[in-house]
């Protein structure tokens, strides 16, 4: 039995060729993983300064909110009867006479401790009315 002698030239060239082909698929695919993880990293890395960036601002925002030297501005209700005249206000260090029905640039806190005050003076006058009322209504069964 004899054993053919392969034509070493043409399948060597053949084989050549088909492992380069499949080293350069190889290649091609490794790199193109290398290029997307380089791509998702390069996006997290966008979004997470995005997210740090929106933070700070945030931050910077709620610090300015809670900053109580900030100004703001209020306008007191004014009439010609009982609030014709200027509020005065003293808390703290802070002493004002401020005048009804002008807006006017205040210290935040105390813009707050105004709005504090009316709203317990308008709880105030409730408690009062329910309280009327129900002495009028012991008054009667008395009576």
């Amino acid at each position: 039995m004899s054993v053919k002698e392969p034509n070493t030239t043409d399948e060597s060239k053949a084989f050549d060729e088909a492992t380069a082909r499949d080293e350069s698929k190889a290649f091609d695919e490794a790199t193109a993983r290398k290029e997307i993880e380089a791509l998702v990293r390069k996006e997290i890395a966008v979004e997470q300064a995005k997210k740090e960036k929106a933070a700070a601002v945030v931050a910077k925002e709620a610090d300015a909110l809670n900053d109580p030297q900030r100004r703001v501005k209020i306008k007191l209700f004014k009439d010609n009867g009982k609030y014709k005249d200027p509020l005065f206000v003293s808390l703290g260090n802070y002493r004002a006479a401020i005048p009804r029905g002008v807006e006017v640039d205040v210290p935040f806190y105390i813009a707050e401790h105004i709005r504090e005050t009316l709203e317990q003076d308008q709880h105030t006058a409730e408690l009062i009315s329910v309280m009327v009322a129900e002495y009028e209504n012991n008054k009667q069964a008395l009576e």
